[in-house]
């Protein structure tokens, strides 16, 4: 029968005492630590007026023994933003995160959250909801004055933007104001104190980088005291010549084809196709009775071209900016057509 010795009577109490204490020091470790807690996560913010900002005071409770501390906040929409909260609320404390909310060109039932990244173990990411309805107060339809543009030389345009009083309140328009000379705005009366038509006119060519312009309009509203309405002119190209240029690498026995679109509202016509590489046979198809045309070009398979040589394949069109089409042809090496199959 085996004896044993103090020495290992020693390690076995040892043991125990480690084995029941460990609990204790992972309970003491839990319950040592940040706990963040919201009365709740979704609020209501109800119904918005269009166009304002509303501010929300958002408390949260720390249940924890250690220090909180906020690290981050984060936005799943440009339109809230939280420019304060408590960076570290103590055990028992309470804490306050200010949410703003951004109701300029939403409308209807909206629904934002916003991330809060904390020390707490348990949660470290607790999400609140913004909930409510955006009321349009003054509703501007469309939102921008858009006008299309055909890119001939002069044109008059006009659009028309439709503004509706939603409040039981009449209220009166200023004259609108345009901040681009060629931009004229006009406003009349539909309806007294209710609905009003604004009619915005340009006369193009507009320089490039003054093809927009903000017309203002002064209001009684004490919820919006101003209208802005962007107005833009958009100058879609009279033709679309596609490709615009022929950059081949070899010649093939095949034609090679440009399609040529008129964008325009008025028909035209495309005549007297020409390409001035030796040899080369150029012929018009009319796909859409003056709208639609397609080039063919063939080039003989002894086209001989020096280096750096530009032919142009040219075509006569009755469109006013465009009278005569031109598509530069270029080789990235001396054509030669592949030999014949056996």
């Amino acid at each position: 029968m085996s004896s044993i010795g103090p020495c290992a009577v020693f390690c076995c109490l040892l043991s125990s005492a480690l084995l029941l204490a460990q609990p204790a020091v992972e309970k003491n470790a839990a319950t040592s630590a940040a706990k963040i807690h919201f009365s709740q996560t979704t609020h209501d913010l109800g119904l918005i007026p269009a166009g304002t900002l509303v501010k929300r005071e958002i408390v949260f409770t720390n249940q924890g023994t250690a220090d909180l501390t906020i690290r981050e906040i984060s936005h799943t929409c440009s339109c809230t933003t939280t420019p304060e909260w408590t960076r570290v609320t103590p055990p028992k404390g309470n804490g306050r995160i200010l949410v703003e909310f951004h109701a300029m060109a939403l409308s209807g039932a909206i629904q934002k959250t916003i991330a809060v990244h904390t020390n707490d173990s348990t949660q470290p990411v607790t999400t609140l909801t913004l909930q409510g309805v955006v009321k349009q107060v003054l509703e501007a339809t469309p939102s921008v004055a858009v006008m299309n543009a055909s890119g001939r030389q002069s044109q008059d345009l006009s659009t028309v933007i439709r503004i509706i009083n939603h409040t039981d309140q009449p209220i009166t328009l200023q004259d609108p104001v345009s901040n681009h000379k060629q931009f004229r705005p006009r406003l009349e009366t539909i309806t007294s104190g209710k609905e009003f038509r604004l009619t915005v006119s340009v006369q193009t060519p507009l320089p490039a980088d003054m093809n927009h312009a903000s017309i203002t309009l002064a209001t009684s509203s004490v919820e919006i005291p101003v209208i802005t309405i962007p107005a833009v002119v958009i100058t879609t190209p009279e033709l679309i010549v596609h490709p615009p240029q022929l950059f081949l690498q070899a010649l093939t026995p095949d034609p090679y084809h440009i399609s040529i679109r008129n964008q325009s509202p008025d028909p035209i016509t495309v005549t007297n196709p020409t390409c001035d590489a030796p040899g080369s046979i150029v012929s018009i198809r009319e796909i859409t009775a003056g709208k639609e045309f397609e080039l063919s070009v063939r080039f003989p398979k002894d086209l001989v071209v020096p280096s750096g040589k530009t032919y142009t394949v040219a075509a006569d069109t009755s469109a006013p900016g465009h009278r005569k089409i031109t598509i530069p042809v270029s080789f990235a090496r001396a054509p030669s057509f592949p030999p014949p199959s056996p």
